[in-house]
């Protein structure tokens, strides 16, 4: 019989869409029956929420999931933030995060998990050059410029870094909780200390988002204030 082994699943929250518990469910199931050997758990974060979170929706969820842990703060701080929050006092043998919506395949998922298994201390989902064309104008310029940006000065054959599933054993998660930014470009700075560490195996695996997978709009806000996290990454990390 194969070693059972224990994954932790990581799910950041803020403001979820209607429905989000009951998604949150079945892809727990979903997992439990592709992955047989693994004893799964997750650590929900709440990041700040103040809509579309309530108890009745947890009673719910802690029913439907009997290894379920729900964390979380007031004041939102973002997702990178969120994830070192729930990973902190998370104990496995293996983890993986990712956003409440699952916009990765099952298969995707669990391609993560047996990259695991065979020896990686890092996998680093990255997406198709199709995964572009379902994106708005704006957001393929940026995430081409980024990755063009990432390649010629982060000197990291990963270049799709800001692709939101990752998973990692023990020695990964050391470093993922070495990272400071919380906002998007955490993703970022995981792989780039991680690819600076000759230790750590770092793998690449193409994953592939679901069809009906919705894209938000970036706020230009948000869009300065990650610009100005780059150049620190590049500048002084």
């Amino acid at each position: 019989m194969p070693d059972r082994h224990t994954l932790h699943i990581i799910v950041p929250f803020y403001n979820p869409d209607p429905g989000w518990e009951k998604l949150i469910c079945e892809k727990f199931h979903e997992l439990a029956a592709a992955l047989p050997n693994a004893d799964i758990k997750f650590t929900l974060v709440n990041d700040g929420s103040t809509s579309g979170y309530d108890e009745k929706k947890l009673d719910s969820l802690i029913s439907s999931i009997p290894a379920l842990t729900i964390t979380g703060y007031e004041k939102n701080k973002g997702k990178g933030y969120a994830i070192r929050y729930g990973l902190k006092d998370a104990v496995a043998d293996y983890f993986i995060y990712t956003d409440v919506d699952f916009p990765y395949t099952l298969q995707s998922m669990v391609s993560v998990y047996n990259d695991l298994l065979d020896n990686a201390d890092i996998v680093a989902g990255i997406r198709e050059t199709d995964y572009y064309e379902k994106l708005p104008m704006k957001r393929v310029f940026i995430s081409k410029l980024v990755k063009y940006l990432i390649k010629h000065l982060l000197h990291t054959e990963i270049t799709d870094t800001q692709c939101g599933l990752k998973g990692f054993n023990n020695k990964g998660r050391k470093i993922f909780l070495q990272t400071t930014l919380n906002g998007f470009l955490f993703d970022m700075e995981f792989v780039k200390l991680a690819s600076a560490n000759r230790n750590i195996i770092l793998k690449p695996r193409i994953v592939c988002p679901k069809h009906d997978i919705s894209f938000s709009h970036m706020n230009y806000k948000i869009l300065i204030r990650e610009t100005f996290n780059f150049v620190r990454l590049i500048l002084f990390k």
